[in-house]
């Protein structure tokens, strides 16, 4: 028996999965083997992935996608986002863009008011 959260049966016979569709698409995605040596490239992340390597909130990553700085992810059947590595590399240069912004303001000698 194949257990799959959110399924209560599904049956494998010979390889194949019976149930719905969707749980064939995720049968189908996480076999290994040769094929299996180049899904390296194509590894998908979720948002606590995320989370716990930038330390990112999950509406500050929300945000983003609305603005336009993190592409959209792909969602699955469940409706779930999931990050590739274009959107790590998007995060990442956001981050250390906002990193240079906030040196150069450090920087800057600080205008006292006055007359």
């Amino acid at each position: 028996m194949l257990r799959i959260p959110g399924h209560k049966r599904l049956r494998r016979v010979e390889g194949l999965v019976f149930g719905s569709a969707a749980a064939i698409m995720v049968e189908a995605s996480s076999t290994s083997g040769a094929a299996g040596a180049g899904m390296a490239e194509n590894k998908q992340f979720t948002k606590k992935v995320i989370h716990d390597r930038f330390g990112i909130a999950e509406n500050t990553l929300r945000s983003w996608e609305a603005k336009g700085i993190v592409s959209p992810p792909v969602r699955d059947w469940r409706g779930w986002k999931w990050y590739s590595k274009i959107h790590i590399a998007e995060i990442e240069r956001h981050i250390a863009k906002r990193k240079r912004q906030v040196e150069r303001s450090a920087k800057k000698p600080k205008r006292r008011g006055g007359a």
